[in-house]
C-alpha cells in the first residue's frame, strides 16, 4: 500500500472515530450534552483536529445520520428482487433491515425517535415526493412500480404504499428496541406477523 493510500485509510478512520464518538455521546447523554470538545476529549483529539473534519456540531450530527442511512441503501441494493416474486424480494430486504437497526441499537434509536432538525433531514419519509429525494425510497418506489405493472401487487400509488410499509416496519422496529427484554421467540414472532401483514396488504 503506497502513501496516499495509507493516508486515505487513515483519514477516513479518524472520521469515523469521530462520527462513532457523537454517536455515543447523542446516544447516552443527549443532543444537549453534545459538544466538539466533548468529542475530542472522549477520543483523544484535539478540537481542531474535529474541526478539519466537520465544520461544526451540526455537520458531525449530519454524518451520523448519512453513515446509518448509507447503511441501510447498501442493505436493500444487496437484496435480491424480481419483480415476478416481489413479496419475496420486500422479505429479503426488511429481514437485512431488521437484522441492520437490531444489531445498532443506538443509532437505530436516534434514528428513530430523534426531532434533531439534522436528523430528522435524513429520516423524514411522508413528504409527497420523497422518493425524488430519497435513494432508499426511490428503490422502494421503482421495485413496486415493477411489480405492479407485473400485475403481482395490488393496484395503488408506488410511493404511498412504499411509505406505509417504510413506517409500519419502522414503527415495530422502535418498539423492539426500546422493549430490549423481550426474547427472541416473541421477537420472531413479530417479525413473522409483519410479513403476514405484507402479504395481505400487497394482495393483488
Amino acid at each position: 500500500m503506497g502513501i496516499p493510500e495509507r493516508k486515505e485509510r487513515e483519514k477516513n478512520r479518524i472520521r469515523e472515530d469521530i462520527i462513532g464518538a457523537a454517536l455515543g455521546i447523542l446516544t447516552t447523554e443527549g443532543y444537549a450534552a453534545l459538544s466538539v470538545r466533548k468529542i475530542a476529549s472522549r477520543i483523544e483529539y484535539s478540537t481542531g483536529v474535529i474541526y478539519h473534519y466537520f465544520s461544526d456540531k451540526e455537520d458531525i450530527i449530519r454524518a451520523v445520520a448519512e453513515d446509518g442511512f448509507l447503511r441501510i441503501l447498501e442493505r436493500m441494493r444487496e437484496a435480491p428482487f424480481d419483480p415476478e416474486e416481489p413479496i419475496e424480494g420486500f422479505k429479503n430486504f426488511y429481514l437485512r433491515y431488521f437484522d441492520l437497526m437490531l444489531e445498532n441499537p443506538a443509532w437505530s434509536k436516534l434514528a428513530l425517535l430523534s426531532d434533531i432538525d439534522s436528523i430528522l433531514e435524513k429520516t423524514s419519509v411522508l413528504n409527497r415526493g420523497i422518493s425524488k429525494k430519497s435513494a432508499t425510497f426511490e428503490i422502494m418506489t421503482e421495485r413496486l412500480a415493477s411489480a405492479m405493472k407485473a400485475g403481482k401487487v395490488r393496484q395503488a400509488d408506488p410511493e404511498l404504499t412504499a411509505q406505509i410499509i417504510w413506517t409500519t416496519a419502522y414503527g415495530l422496529i422502535a418498539r423492539l428496541i426500546l422493549e430490549k427484554n423481550i426474547d427472541k421467540k416473541q421477537r420472531d414472532r413479530l417479525v413473522k406477523e409483519f410479513f403476514s401483514l405484507l402479504d395481505s396488504y400487497l394482495e393483488p
